[in-house]
Order: C-alpha cells, then sequence, then structure tokens
C-alpha cells in the first residue's frame, strides 16, 4: 500500500516506489474514488505499456477501493438519520467531558444493577466505524442514560444549552427518545455487516 498526500505527480510517485522495489509487472492498482486518482492510473498504464509489462491489456488494471464504495454507501445512510444519532453522541460526549460526570454515570450504572466496569467509547464524526462502535456501547446502557436526565439535574441542563454550529447558536440535539434508539439501534444491526466485511477486506494477515 502507498499514501501519498500530494494531490500532483502521484503516477510518478507510484512509478518510482514500485521501480525501487523491483516490481515491472502489475496487475491491478486499487484506489479510491478521487478524481486525481484517475490520471495516475492512466500515467501507470502509458508506462507499463512502453516497457511492455502491462497485463491483460489494462483490463483490470483501474479497481475501486471497495472500503471506501463501502463508506461512500454508508455515509449516505447517516445522513438519513443523523438527528437520532447526534442525540446519542451527545449523551456520550456529556460522560466523556469530566472524571464527575463519568463518576455520576457509573453510579446510575450500579443503581440499575449493570456491569460498573462500563465503557462507552465516543466517537469520530468522520469515521463510521467509531459511530458504530460507540452506537453498540450505548445501546447497553440506554436505560442508564434515561434514568440519568430524569434524575441528574447537569445532564437536565446539558440539552437545555445551545451549541455553535456552523457559526449558528442552536440548542443542542437530545436527549435520545425511545424513537432515536430503536432507529439508531436498527441502524446499528445494518452497520454490523459492514464492519464486518470492511474488516476482512482491510485484513493484512488473512489470504483472501
Amino acid at each position: 500500500m502507498i499514501t501519498s498526500h500530494k494531490s500532483i505527480d502521484i503516477g510518478k510517485t507510484l512509478d518510482a516506489c514500485l521501480t525501487d522495489w523491483g516490481v515491472h509487472k502489475v496487475f491491478t492498482i486499487t484506489v479510491d474514488n478521487a478524481s486525481v486518482n484517475d490520471g495516475a492510473v492512466e500515467y501507470m498504464a502509458q508506462t507499463l505499456k512502453a516497457m511492455n509489462t502491462l497485463m491483460l491489456d489494462e483490463k483490470y488494471l483501474h479497481l475501486r477501493c471497495a472500503c471506501r464504495i463501502l463508506n461512500l454507501i454508508i455515509k449516505d445512510g447517516l445522513k438519513e438519520l443523523s438527528a437520532s444519532i447526534e442525540g446519542i453522541r451527545n449523551s456520550v460526549k456529556f460522560i466523556h467531558s469530566s472524571p464527575a460526570r463519568l463518576d455520576k454515570f457509573i453510579e446510575f450504572d450500579i443503581a440499575c444493577k449493570m456491569d460498573k466496569m462500563t465503557n462507552v467509547p465516543i466517537d469520530v464524526p468522520t469515521r463510521w466505524n467509531a459511530t458504530y462502535k460507540m452506537l453498540e456501547g450505548a445501546f447497553k446502557y440506554r436505560q442508564v442514560f434515561k434514568r440519568m436526565f430524569y434524575g441528574y439535574e447537569v445532564f437536565q441542563a446539558y440539552f437545555l444549552e445551545e451549541e455553535n454550529v456552523k457559526k449558528v447558536m442552536v440548542k443542542r440535539v437530545g436527549p435520545p427518545n425511545y424513537d432515536d434508539w430503536e432507529k439508531a439501534l436498527a441502524f446499528a444491526h445494518f452497520l454490523k455487516k459492514f464492519y464486518d466485511v470492511t474488516l476482512k477486506f482491510s485484513a493484512i494477515k488473512t489470504p483472501q
């Protein structure tokens, strides 16, 4: 795998790497859907033709990255449930915002007779797999979040605050209601299929 942060001369960089590694025959180049990669693949096609090492007449030279395609599909789905997921995300952000709030969450967790060694990971909104792990963890403690909302004034006040969204102050989304949890739960089951497939696609020590 070659990673480049430059949009110019990607083809030349790829060619230099392959030459340095002693690779002269290339069957497939797998890249994401960025248009700049089309030029890089075309450059490599011409280079390989000139060397008379282009395999199968370029038929399978340019393949789109399966993980990238899955990522685009899932991001479209996330847009449809953005409000429901944002309410859950804000709840998780709250308990991670200070040790005192996390301790309070654990108190309610114990009161609900759940596992006190709880772990609800906070996600990275730009990474759907992190969002999936957050939802998976949060679902186990949905009753704890609900009980905390009705029994902890600081948590209630948190959802009355405004936050800056694209330079506009708006009321913070949440708390998640029953429908939010159900929608996100159904979507998490859907995400799990993609999550498992992505792990297989990304495996580096597994025969494909």
